[in-house]
């Protein structure tokens, strides 16, 4: 490997010193972990952010980050990293159990740190642009079949990537990666994914005719003039969606699984808020009821114990209550008996 640099002029400063980190996974919830700093990650290509290899509790992975120095000159690049990691977390969510590997994964997280920082399974492969030049016409195909399911499974999730481009592509065999989530953001307007359509219809161009394509498409294959037919349209919503232009290139649509990350927080909450209730009745407790439980967002409250040696607050009910109705018999044969 070449020496270790980064195209914003901060030097890679391989140490291998160890130290305690803390960070919140996908669901926010808190680690604690040792963690080994590595070399800056060589990308030949401009990086928004610095990426080093880094080893966490023996996990390889790579940290994107905002160092102090850079923070401090571009200060918009804490947003750039929160986008991300707001993304990241996003499709997290919504494929919990079957993670594609067509898109980057996030391991874990800490905007809070004086330099924020996400951490990122490993990319797969190399960058797309080191090969684009020479793919077959297999690999073109393969090329675009994976862009589209990849932006399918974002669109699924709600999230616009923001920044499709053949730099954010990555290139492992016959399969390829869709990475650089810094322009992330999360929609539920259909329009928002045209501008990842338009961009993919600009990768697909630079693979089929060459990284050096021009604009002008007039002279494009007429295969690829169809496929691309309104992917350019001036309104957004008049573009095709990642789905539909998957179809009409006749490639396979994703599988992987997908959850509704909002409702299943939300059903987890509210029967959880409502068990709360439930239980205070039960128990005959006074007062307000708990605080809602944890945000949207956080993982699911712990459920609340149930009391030993019974429940003291219903037996003490009870026997309030047959002293009364002693009180009133009492009562009643006082009143009834003649003096």
């Amino acid at each position: 490997m070449s020496e270790p640099r980064h195209a914003t002029g901060f030097s890679a400063q391989p140490h291998g010193d160890e130290q305690e980190v803390r960070y919140r996974d996908h669901t926010g919830t808190l680690r604690k972990a040792r963690m080994t700093v590595g070399v800056e990650v060589d990308e030949d290509r401009e990086l928004v952010l610095p990426v080093r290899e880094v080893v966490v509790d023996g996990l390889r992975l790579w940290q994107k980050r905002v160092p102090a120095a850079l923070g401090e000159v571009a200060p918009g690049r804490y947003d750039v990293l929160e986008a991300e990691v707001r993304a990241l977390c996003r499709l997290a969510a919504t494929y919990p159990v079957q993670y594609p590997a067509g898109l980057a994964r996030l391991h874990g997280y800490d905007v809070d740190a004086a330099e924020p920082y996400v951490l990122l399974e490993p990319y797969r492969g190399e960058p797309l642009q080191r090969a684009i030049d020479h793919l077959d016409a297999q690999d073109r195909v393969a090329v675009q079949e994976g862009l589209l399911q990849a932006l399918v499974l974002t669109a699924r999730a709600h999230v616009v990537h923001g920044a499709v481009d053949v730099s954010a592509l990555r290139w492992h065999g016959r399969a390829v990666q869709l990475v650089d989530f810094h322009g992330g953001a999360l929609s539920l307007q259909p329009a928002d994914f045209g501008t990842d359509v338009s961009a993919a219809g600009r990768v697909i161009r630079a693979v089929v005719l060459g990284s050096q394509v021009s604009d002008d498409r007039r002279r494009d294959p007429q295969g690829l003039t169809e496929l691309l037919t309104d992917v350019f349209a001036a309104d957004p919503a008049a573009r095709p969606t990642s789905a539909a232009l998957l179809a009409r290139s006749h490639g396979r649509q994703p599988t992987a699984m997908a959850v509704d990350p909002d409702e299943r927080w939300t059903t987890a909450h509210t029967a959880f808020d409502q068990a709360s209730r439930r239980k205070r009745q039960r128990l005959g407790l006074d007062g307000p009821p708990p605080p809602p439980s944890a945000p949207r967002g956080r993982p699911d409250p712990p459920t609340l114990p149930t009391p030993t040696g019974g429940r003291p607050a219903m037996k003490l009910g009870l026997l309030v209550a047959a002293v009364l109705v002693v009180l009133l018999l009492v009562l009643a044969y006082a009143i009834g008996v003649p003096r």
